[in-house]
């Protein structure tokens, strides 16, 4: 498996069933793991409260709109031994596509099976580095993804 794919969690809700999520651990530390998300998770599983990452509470440090920026950055106090994902900058060069793997956890059928799966697609950066589409095989749909800062102290993270 890629660092990518060993780096994914499983979110559930705590009160909801068949609702769940994709995280992905992206930074590590003695007692505490950082995971990126999408908001519209945290909306599914029925709020902060509700969050669940291997049955343990997780803190929602930061979080974006699900109409715009559906991301979300949650802090959970364990150390998981999965890989942290290594993060790139994209550098906005006009017409770069990347091909891109975005593995997850889906329910399929009508049982709700949960299964592991891991969706292929190309993404294109725009020219001002800030903005790309993400263009996903099979899916009529374009999903925005945007550049996100993450500063503690002398630490940051981007995505």
């Amino acid at each position: 498996m890629s660092n990518l794919e060993d780096s994914i969690v499983l979110i559930r809700s705590a009160k909801k069933a068949n609702v769940i999520g994709t995280g992905f651990i992206f930074h590590k530390q003695q007692n505490y793991s950082y995971l990126l998300t999408c908001a519209h998770v945290i909306e599914g599983v029925g709020g902060e409260e509700n969050i669940r990452v291997n049955n343990l509470p997780a803190e929602v440090i930061k979080i974006g709109d699900v109409q715009g920026f559906d991301v979300a950055i949650l802090k959970i106090n364990t150390t998981f031994l999965a890989s942290s994902l290594n993060l790139r900058i994209l550098d906005g060069k006009e017409g770069k596509k990347l091909e891109v793997k975005i593995p997850g956890y889906y329910l399929f059928g009508q049982n709700n099976a949960l299964r592991r799966q891991t969706i292929r697609g190309e993404m294109i950066v725009e020219v001002d580095g800030e903005k790309a589409l993400q263009i996903i095989e099979n899916v009529t749909e374009k999903v925005a993804v945007g550049k996100l800062e993450i500063k503690k102290r002398n630490s940051s993270f981007r995505l």
